[in-house]
């Protein structure tokens, strides 16, 4: 607070000193935001038997901590989720556990919202005559391949092997297909995919071919032969945006639809690039990413922070294909 003295004459013409008080804050820039402190504890949303050996586990928000699951009688059990996953899927692999008419399935994870804590849950079951067990392994070919993708082969259960030598990649020349080089890798992002690595280029058609048994699943079951005809997706159906700044922050960079992350960037110097963009009007966000975490944080009063700043592009921007 800035104090200055005023000096005042009297009705009778005596001086009267006063004190005049000014509010002055410094420094200037001060901000106080306001912010919701997020300390919901986190627990299961949902526990769910899909089929006798299946099993979906929904948190109740995502869970950037580590977890694990542990199945009594059944120590192969296959657990798997994407990175910071929502969902969980667990797959039992031990026949009596899949069959038992009671369950109990152990879950450990750390509170993201409390990263000192560790939850242990117990989740109970019951087997429901009316829910299957998977007998067959199938395969689901896409028609179409993304420029900056390989091309990749479903499957509906976690695949354990397979023999590339039952799989044939065709190339289209005028009227004919010739045989093509390829490999065949794991997908390391999802256990129900294999890639198919090959020189596919745009405007020509290609043909896959599956013999029988070219792969087999965690459970021994061998898929069924299936082929499919693919054509590329062109570069020009797709655009591209890139987003300037003026500063060195550790910016995060989100476009959104229909307040759905559909892509995400952080900012290197100075510039951040999206491409290979479905058409379309996108909402953009900005974090300034002060922690580094690749999400943004809220404000947490017990250790005088404050939460991290989030800016909006004003309007939609439009995405039109081949078009920067």
């Amino acid at each position: 607070v800035e104090v200055s003295y005023d000096t005042l004459k009297s009705k009778k013409d005596t001086l009267i000193d006063s004190i005049v008080t000014k509010s002055h804050f410094f420094p200037d820039d001060i901000k106080m935001l306001l912010f919701k402190e997020d300390k919901t504890p986190q627990f299961f949303k949902s526990s769910k038997r899909v089929k006798r050996n299946y099993f979906e586990f929904v948190f109740n928000f995502t869970q950037y901590g580590k977890y694990k699951f542990a199945v009594p009688g059944d120590d192969s059990a296959f657990v798997w989720a994407n990175e910071n996953p929502d969902t969980v899927f667990l797959w039992l692999k031990d026949t009596s556990v899949i069959s038992s008419d009671t369950l109990k399935i152990f879950a450990e994870y750390v509170d993201p919202a409390f990263p000192d804590s560790v939850h242990n849950d117990t989740l109970k079951f019951r087997k429901q005559d009316k829910l299957l067990a998977d007998t067959v392994l199938t395969m689901n070919f896409s028609k179409e391949k993304r420029p900056d993708a390989d091309y990749c082969i479903s499957f509906s259960l976690p695949i354990d092997s397979f023999d590339a030598t039952r799989l044939k990649l065709y190339g289209a020349v005028d009227t004919l297909f010739e045989e093509m080089d390829f490999k065949v890798e794991r997908d390391s992002s999802c256990p129900l995919r294999l890639k198919v690595v090959a020189e596919i280029a745009e405007g020509r058609k290609y043909k896959i071919v599956a013999d029988s048994a070219f792969a087999t699943c965690i459970y021994g079951y061998a898929s069924m032969p299936d082929s499919v005809e693919v054509v590329p997706m062109r570069e020009t159906d797709f655009g591209a945006l890139k987003v300037l700044f003026q500063d060195d922050k550790p910016y995060l960079v989100e476009l959104l639809q229909s307040e759905k992350v559909k892509a995400r960037s952080a900012v290197a110097d100075r510039q951040v690039s999206f491409v290979y963009l479905q058409p379309g009007k996108y909402d953009i966000r900005i974090i300034n990413d002060e922690n580094g975490n690749g999400r943004w944080d809220t404000g947490d009063y017990s250790q005088h922070r404050q939460a991290e700043d989030v800016f909006y592009y004003p309007q939609p921007y439009e995405i039109r294909s081949s078009w920067e």
